[in-house]
């Protein structure tokens, strides 16, 4: 423990197994809990994989030891209804929980079958999944525990538990906003302005996430980007999907094509972040975005610290022209290794979409001209001049 603790400036947090999952990394001995629990920084999180008797253990005995905790990827209906009444007694614990919990069961099971749908925790009864959504407002985060384990290897003779889920969370949780199970202000709460301050996570400059809401389309593995290949959701109906993600004012990915290149990704974290074996006395009161016993948790880190410095950058267009209730005509994707010619594409985008073009040869006077279809044309037309370039392809065409 005392090696580790010398880690801590170099790292987001402190994961603890207390449960079996896979591999020897499970800590059984209560006395090791105890020594991290009481040496670990305060202000830099324990997250734990804790289950059943281990969730309330590992609870009680950060609380007699004046921490908090954060308890991953909650699952069973006794868990949830713990740590609510944790929360309610003042107890400084978070939480989160994974779509496939929320969204799968044990009814899932026959279907995927046995070592596909190995994952940790189980996949639990439809009480439990219904305990979940009970209590959704108790739940700080959701993650998705990604694992992007093959088909080779979940259909092996001992395949390894877990889910990819990385690109199917958001589309998920958009679908329960049209059901009416979240709001658009759950998601921009639990999953980026929550994992932000339990993380200790800095702002992101020109870094966000465009989603349309309108777009109707079934979760399939072949369209998955992530190594496995397969999605424990095959053949969900959705309707909401990313269209557009933006990196440090770098356009990454657009309409199912990643543009740019393996590595392009960045630690968010500053190289050490300085932390202090204490934490700070002085505590934000709660705000409107999160409940109290979470607000209890968060220390000031003076101006612009805390909840209120907190800058939402997830672009998600609020208010009831967002939730149209037409779907916009459908996008035509460009390929980032294709030799399309201007005339090409505009002959194809009149096709599909004979209004996309009705600007042509007029003057721009106000940008209440454009609509959604218009700029999705500009966007995609300035995404094939940059391929061309930087493909030292001629751009005579499209000048």
């Amino acid at each position: 423990w005392a090696q580790v603790n010398e880690l801590a400036s170099h790292a987001c947090g402190l994961k603890m197994y207390l449960n079996d999952t896979f591999g020897t990394l499970k800590l059984s001995d209560m006395t090791s809990w105890q020594r991290h629990l009481s040496h670990w920084p305060k202000r830099s999180p324990i997250v734990c994989h804790a289950e059943r008797q281990s969730t309330a253990a590992v609870i009680m005995l950060a609380h007699l030891l004046d921490r908090s905790v954060h308890i991953c990827h909650v699952a069973r209906k006794e868990e949830i209804q713990l740590i609510r009444a944790a929360k309610e007694k003042g107890v400084k614990v978070t939480c989160e929980v994974c779509p496939h919990h929320l969204f799968l069961s044990t009814k899932d099971v026959e279907r995927l079958g046995h070592g596909m749908s190995e994952v940790r925790p189980l996949l639990c009864s439809p009480e439990d999944q219904e305990a979940l959504w009970e209590n959704i407002d108790y739940i700080d985060v959701f993650a998705t525990d990604h694992a992007p384990h093959t088909l080779a290897e979940k259909r092996s003779e001992r395949p390894p538990p877990g889910f990819p889920g990385v690109e199917t969370i958001l589309p998920l949780l958009l679908q329960a906003v049209h059901e009416g199970r979240l709001t658009l202000e759950d998601i921009k709460r639990k999953f980026h302005r929550n994992p932000k301050i339990i993380f200790n996570l800095p702002d992101q400059a020109q870094t966000y996430v465009e989603v349309d809401l309108d777009e109707e389309w079934t979760i399939t593995g072949k369209e998955m980007k992530s190594k496995s290949g397969w999605t424990p959701f095959e053949g969900t109906k959705v309707k909401g999907r990313v269209h557009r993600v933006v990196l440090r004012g770098e356009v990454a990915f657009v309409d199912g094509q990643v543009l740019v290149q393996p590595g392009f990704g960045l630690n968010v974290r500053p190289k050490q972040v300085p932390l202090v074996s204490e934490a700070s006395q002085d505590l934000l009161p709660s705000d409107n975005d999160a409940n109290d016993t979470f607000a209890r948790l968060l220390t000031s880190d003076g101006p612009g610290g805390g909840v209120h410095g907190i800058s939402t950058k997830v672009h998600f267009v609020d208010g009831a022209n967002f939730l149209r209730p037409n779907s916009p005509s459908p996008r035509v994707r460009l390929d980032s290794a294709s030799n399309t010619t201007l005339r090409e594409y505009l002959q194809r985008t009149t096709t599909s979409n004979p209004v996309a073009h009705s600007l042509m040869g007029k003057h721009i006077l106000a940008v209440d001209m454009f609509n959604k279809d218009h700029l999705n044309d500009i966007f995609n037309l300035a995404q094939l001049l940059k391929l061309r370039g930087t493909k030292d392809r001629p751009v005579d065409e499209l000048l």
